[in-house]
């Protein structure tokens, strides 16, 4: 039987170790720079039976409407761009600034892991390739201030526009949201997001019952156990 080789494309979100059965898992999964710590390390561990082989790339990383885009950088440097790891072995590999100077805003990039697959001549069986992108940010010379606009529009066919702003100087991150009036869920999502500074999104809400112009309805967010409130209009 001929060996196929299927590609399975993962975004390392979440704050812990991520591993695939027969692949890799790297630590952290959340990379952070900065004028006071320039530098990092990035921990990558083969869990498969045989080597692995990785190609690593940095990518410069903004959001457009809600839609998130990757552009060539050469703002981080990472080495080894491309290295071997046997069973059971770690690679450890070395990100940081080419070049440090005073930001006013965090920056956001992206580590780009892929999977190179291994020779195939031998056939029989799967091999899954899995390519991880994990979010490196920047950070300013001053703290990182959150500073957030929520706001609620009413629109045509009984539907609601819930929108988020990101006016601070770091990014926001939130792993579901609920729309509330007087306690009575208007509409909800569980998915990661991030809202990169200056960057908006949007979501398309239908309830049952549409709110009125002029009230106030609450806006429930959550990063895992934590929750934070807000309040807006509906206009």
């Amino acid at each position: 039987m001929t060996r196929k080789t299927w590609t399975v494309a993962l975004l390392c979100w979440f704050g812990l170790t991520l591993s695939h059965a027969g692949s890799y898992s790297v630590h952290p999964v959340t990379l952070e720079l900065s004028a006071a710590q320039p530098a990092t390390t990035l921990k990558v561990r083969n869990r498969e039976q045989s080597p692995v082989t990785l190609q690593l790339a940095t990518r410069k990383w903004s959001q457009t409407d809600g839609e998130d885009s990757l552009s060539n950088t050469r703002d981080i440097i990472a080495v080894p761009p491309t290295f071997t790891i046997e069973p059971g072995e770690e690679q450890v590999v070395r990100i940081g600034l080419r070049q440090v100077e005073p930001l006013l805003l965090e920056q956001a990039y992206r580590v780009l892991l892929q999977e190179i697959p291994g020779d195939s001549s031998n056939g029989g069986g799967l091999q899954f390739a899995l390519n991880m992108s994990l979010p490196l940010f920047v950070k300013p010379s001053h703290a990182a201030k959150l500073d957030l606009a929520w706001l609620v529009e009413r629109q045509g066919e009984g539907r609601v526009a819930l929108s988020v702003e990101n006016k601070g100087t770091g990014h926001f991150k939130f792993t579901s949201w609920r729309l509330q009036d007087d306690g009575i869920n208007l509409g909800a999502e569980t998915k990661l997001h991030y809202v990169l500074p200056g960057s908006r999104i949007s979501w398309a809400v239908k309830p049952a019952a549409l709110p009125a112009s002029g009230d106030e309805v609450d806006i429930i967010v959550a990063n895992g156990r934590i929750e934070q409130r807000a309040r807006a209009l509906v206009r």
